[in-house]
């Protein structure tokens, strides 16, 4: 294990004084001598400080007092949620809609916040649910539709696109059949309520956006 001080000095930065140490443990509460490394990476996280924003501003000289860190915490922020939303591939944007496709569950969350989604539930459960519906030939996309309130339910929308489905089921003639290749599309709205995908993809043609063909369903 490594302590604090061997850490910050010997991992982060070569050349640091015995009394900026100090200082730097003291104001981000982590003990000096604290031997366990995750330990000491789970504290400077928990206080908003990433690891490679605090190795910059210390190589550079930028820590000299407490609003330094104060300030480095809001740069960790803002470069974190710039992080966040990189990881969504933008498929359309324009004057009325966003569609989506997130592809990582923090960016799922962070485009999907104040929906009662299943992929957007704290913790474990809602990562796996997240990876249910990205994984598998499975693509997830979220709609927001920019001309509805933010309390409209349909300003949200997720929307799951499902390929090459196979199992068994009765045709068109009540005839039980075996099947394979099927495709199928399931949308929710921010409550988390399923929606007829034949009218939603109606609603989107009459705002001028083709969904099937946008995602691969035709």
């Amino acid at each position: 294990m490594i302590l604090l001080k061997t850490f910050l000095k010997e991992i982060i930065l070569k050349e640091f004084d015995k009394s900026k140490l100090d200082f730097i443990s003291r104001k981000l509460n982590i003990s000096p001598d604290n031997e366990d490394y995750q330990k000491v990476m789970n504290a400077l996280d928990s206080q908003g400080v990433k690891y490679p924003d605090l190795k910059q501003a210390i190589e550079k000289g930028e820590i000299k007092s407490f609003d330094d860190i104060k300030s480095l915490k809001t740069q960790s922020k803002t470069d974190n949620k710039k992080e966040v939303k990189s990881d969504a591939k933008k498929i359309l944007d324009n004057a009325n809609f966003l569609i989506i496709q997130p592809k990582t569950y923090e960016a799922n969350c962070y485009y999907g916040s104040g929906t009662k989604w299943c992929t957007t539930q704290k913790g474990e459960t809602g990562e796996q649910y997240f990876k249910d519906y990205t994984t598998n030939d499975n693509n997830y996309y979220i709609i927001i539709d920019k001309s509805k309130p933010s309390t409209d339910p349909l300003h949200k929308v997720g929307a799951s696109a499902q390929f090459n489905i196979s199992g068994s089921g009765p045709d068109e003639n009540g005839e039980w059949k075996e099947f394979s290749g099927y495709k199928r599309t399931e949308f929710y709205d921010a409550t988390d309520e399923k929606i007829d995908d034949e009218e939603y993809f109606n609603y989107l043609k009459s705002k001028g956006i083709d969904a099937k063909k946008l995602f691969g369903m035709e």
